[in-house]
């Protein structure tokens, strides 16, 4: 009777550890609450360029509207260039001509011509030392002459170059291939350089979303390291499943939230997935990694 008594104390102790061990087990599985592995975030586009003018001065055209395709060459807006316009065909004109490198070469020639017969007759004695070094030194003159000249143009087609830059300045352009979502100047308005920024270009080929998750949950992965992100559906209610790569996890846990900043690719080629719908990461490796094990009907120490 005493042995039986002791029999059912232990096969009644080993259930009731059994049981709030299963529940304890169930409890980490679920994560502790139905979002404690569950974390949520917003898609965003994978670049938002705020493009900006790189000089102060008076808008006189603008390219584009929200809405429109852009590429890397595409001129978004252009700042008023008139007077560099007018300097620019100036340097142009000095740059291309060659009147005067022609005039100053034929005179060049004249003189050097001359300087040659000259010292024949200072060997004949038919002239003097002085007139021989006098045509000597016009010749010389003559040559540095040209010579400037040349530099004159090289400088003036520098010039152009430069002016070039310079008018290149005051074009916008798109430097990423995206959709202009943002246009905040008009033509006639003043950009100036407290204020630069005039228009806004999303590209959505991808599309970002950041995770902040808990440390346990970021030592799981590593970038490049592809996952499953549910999004919430547009028009009807639900989510559904898109494949996504982990781009970058942070190597420091944030003191005050204990959060590790998780960033997750989306691919959006055909733009069929519309950025700022919410997205929900459910890491499955932690569903059960920490669950407790049993051996022959006991917990595993």
């Amino acid at each position: 009777m005493h042995v039986r008594f002791i029999n059912l104390a232990r096969t009644t102790a080993l259930a009731v550890t059994f049981f709030a061990v299963t529940i304890f087990a169930g409890t980490i599985i679920s994560g502790g609450n139905a979002n404690a592995d569950s974390f949520d975030a917003f898609a965003e586009p994978v670049q938002t360029i705020h493009l900006s003018a790189s000089e102060p001065g008076r808008i006189d055209e603008v390219g584009v509207k929200r809405g429109d395709h852009v590429r890397n060459d595409t001129i978004v807006m252009r700042l008023d260039s008139k007077v560099l316009e007018a300097s620019r065909e100036i340097a142009r004109l000095e740059a291309e001509s060659t009147t005067q490198i022609d005039s100053l070469n034929i005179e060049y020639e004249i003189k050097r011509n001359r300087h040659e017969q000259v010292l024949k007759l200072l060997g004949k004695g038919a002239v003097s030392r002085e007139e021989a070094r006098r045509s000597e030194a016009d010749a010389k003159i003559a040559e540095l002459n040209r010579d400037a000249a040349i530099e004159k143009q090289k400088l003036a087609a520098l010039r152009l170059v430069e002016i070039d830059g310079r008018i290149e300045q005051r074009c916008v352009r798109g430097q990423v291939s995206g959709l202009v979502i943002d246009v905040l100047r008009e033509p006639g308005e003043y950009v100036s350089t407290a204020d630069p920024h005039v228009a806004t270009v999303v590209v959505l080929d991808q599309l970002r979303c950041t995770f902040f998750v808990s440390t346990a949950v970021a030592d799981l992965y590593r970038a490049g390291e592809s996952v499953d992100v549910m999004m919430e559906r547009t028009g009807a209610s639900g989510e559904r499943r898109v494949a996504g790569q982990v781009e970058y996890i942070a190597a420091v846990t944030q003191a005050d939230s204990g959060r590790v900043r998780m960033d997750v690719l989306i691919e959006n080629k055909d733009r069929q997935l519309r950025s700022g719908l919410r997205c929900r990461f459910d890491s499955p490796h932690t569903q059960i990694s920490n669950a407790p094990a049993f051996e022959n009907g006991r917990l595993k120490r």
